[in-house]
């Protein structure tokens, strides 16, 4: 495979400078897998089980958040409207969208990109390959499929 020197260059720098991931789902167990996922490629990750805990949560911290991972359908605010809100303050903000219906594939594209939707239930290395594409990193042999 080869990579050209933009993409080897944010591989090198976020293997130096901790990516802050805001993972957002109301299902506990994807929740906790996505997690681990993010955690044992070494970056650094924030959860909370609502939209609504997720704003709180960023309300009493100065730290910016990189990427979301964010669950489509959520009581209270959805993951859309999770992603607009934070879009207003980090205007560039890379999205990856999970549901397990994949008509939510349709309504996520209405959010500027970068933004990647992985239908549910995913391979780690499905998340991983969005993960990555979202952040422009290079994904090694899985090729993303799901960038909207």
């Amino acid at each position: 495979m080869h990579w050209t020197l933009e993409e080897l260059i944010g591989a090198f720098r976020c293997s130096f400078v901790p990516v802050q991931v805001l993972v957002v789902d109301d299902d506990v167990t994807s929740r906790a897998a996505t997690r681990r996922t993010l955690e044992h490629l070494g970056y650094s990750v924030i959860v909370a089980e609502q939209s609504s805990d997720a704003l709180r949560l960023l309300e009493g911290t100065h730290a910016p958040v990189d990427l979301l991972v964010a669950e489509v359908r959520m009581p209270e605010l959805s993951g859309l409207g999770l992603a607009q809100a934070l879009r207003e303050r980090f205007p560039s903000l890379p999205v990856v969208f999970v549901s397990a219906d994949i008509a939510d594939r349709s309504p996520c594209g209405n959010i500027a990109p970068p933004v990647w939707f992985v239908p549910k239930p995913f391979l780690p290395a499905e998340l991983i390959a969005a993960v990555h594409g979202a952040l422009g990193i290079p994904h090694g042999p899985v090729e993303p499929q799901h960038a909207l």
